[in-house]
């Protein structure tokens, strides 16, 4: 009996030990060879800035060893790790990438391949090209900063689905188009920069009371701002093209000037499909009405045919095929029909 007890002490034991043990995750070697292919085409294809950075695929970045609490990264300052005890430890969290002459592109596949990371800044660099659409897989992310760049293009309507972004920043770049309606639907966004760029269009319907910092002045923006603008001034508005209204700080607007051209053109699509589905309507009465006078007009001009028939030639086997031929009685005119034949 108390050996059996000693045993199941010893189990118990085992057992806690290992339940405290800290249970790390690590980046897959596949993640690693991605993320220094992501900052070969960021410095337009110079495979030694990864060296000289010290991204090294064969070099875990986040073993634990680096700092007091284990975020700093093998990898160097670009890189952060998360903390020791984290649910994600021995995962990337954060690349900070800016302000080192970087001229090539951005391959968002390539970057995403990182499960868990959360804050990537590329900020004042001379980055070209557009902001990729494979953003979205980045499911993540809290903070992008791209802002101080040459990118260019429309923004991808993907950064909508960037349900845990807290800060997005494009501010002074070449970016045209409008900006993404699906971002007002961000819950978690507060803040938003996209100030010095080309983008045109109205702007999404934010709930600015939340936001610590919005901007979207010196673009070609027209239409109402946000209904509550919060703690926001005209300099988050300014120079724009003319049109912009709302109040406190613009003319009211007129009515029905917060509706976006995409709306519009499904409201006037939906009114077109209603008129023509009347339309059609329209017509297959009026074919109906006119098929039954066409029948019934057509029925009694073969009946005076066949009176006129018999009346002129007394021909009763005409006369009889003709009714039969043409169906023209049944038995419910048979006696009318023949009494318009004694009346001739």
């Amino acid at each position: 009996m108390g050996w059996t007890l000693a045993v199941a002490a010893a189990v118990v034991v085992a057992l806690l030990v290992c339940c405290s043990c800290e249970v790390r995750g690590k980046e897959d070697d596949d993640v690693l060879d991605s993320l220094v292919d992501f900052l070969t085409k960021l410095a337009g294809g110079d495979e030694k800035t990864a060296g000289d950075l010290g991204w090294d695929a064969s070099t875990d970045p986040c073993d634990g060893t680096g700092g007091r609490n284990g975020s700093d990264s093998k990898w160097g300052g670009t890189v952060k790790c998360f903390e020791n005890g984290a649910s994600n430890a021995g995962l990337i969290k954060v690349i900070d990438l800016q302000s080192l002459g970087l001229s090539g592109t951005i391959d968002a596949e390539l970057l995403c391949a990182a499960p868990a990371l959360r804050v990537v800044s590329l900020q004042n660099n001379k980055l070209r090209g557009g902001l990729p659409a494979g953003f979205s897989a980045c499911s993540g992310l809290t903070h992008l900063y791209v802002d101080r760049n040459q990118l260019s293009g429309a923004l991808p309507s993907s950064l909508g689905n960037l349900r845990k972004l807290h800060v997005l920043d494009v501010s002074r770049n070449d970016f045209s188009g409008e900006i993404p309606a699906g971002l007002s639907d961000v819950r978690g966004l507060i803040r938003f920069n996209a100030n010095e760029n080309h983008f045109q269009g109205t702007i999404p319907d934010f709930d600015l009371d939340k936001f610590e910092t919005f901007n979207v002045s010196n673009n070609n923006l027209t239409g109402p701002i946000p209904k509550n603008t919060g703690r926001f001034r005209d300099d988050s508005f300014a120079a724009n093209a003319a049109g912009m209204c709302g109040e406190p700080m613009f003319s009211p607007c007129p009515s029905g000037s917060g509706e976006s051209k995409s709306k519009k053109t499904r409201r006037i699509l939906m009114y077109l499909g209603y008129v023509l589905l009347g339309a059609v309507i329209v017509a297959f009465v009026v074919y109906k009405l006119c098929s039954r006078k066409r029948n019934k007009l057509g029925k009694k001009a073969m009946e005076k045919l066949v009176v006129y028939e018999f009346q002129s030639n007394g021909s009763l086997h005409k006369l009889l095929h003709a009714i039969v031929m043409n169906n023209l009685l049944t038995h419910a005119n048979f006696y009318e029909f023949f009494q318009k034949i004694n009346n001739s």
